[in-house]
């Protein structure tokens, strides 16, 4: 449940980023198939990631923390 109200002040959207992982072990990857509809910039087909390695590039791509 989201916080709501008084609860919710303070929060900011990179606080709610912590809720997005996956319990899972971390080292799992993500197999990406050959042909994927989003994020096709960062993505190469067939290619698998971690959870991190994936948030990663997500960051980088929305916050520009890498060149």
């Amino acid at each position: 449940m989201a916080p709501k109200g008084k609860e919710a002040s303070g929060i900011e959207r990179s606080t709610f980023a912590l809720f997005m992982q996956p319990d899972c072990d971390m080292d799992e990857k993500l197999n990406f198939p050959e042909k994927i509809h989003i994020h096709q910039e960062l993505i190469p087909p067939n290619c698998a990631l971690t959870f991190g390695e994936y948030s990663e590039k997500l960051l980088d791509k929305y916050y520009h923390l890498k060149n």
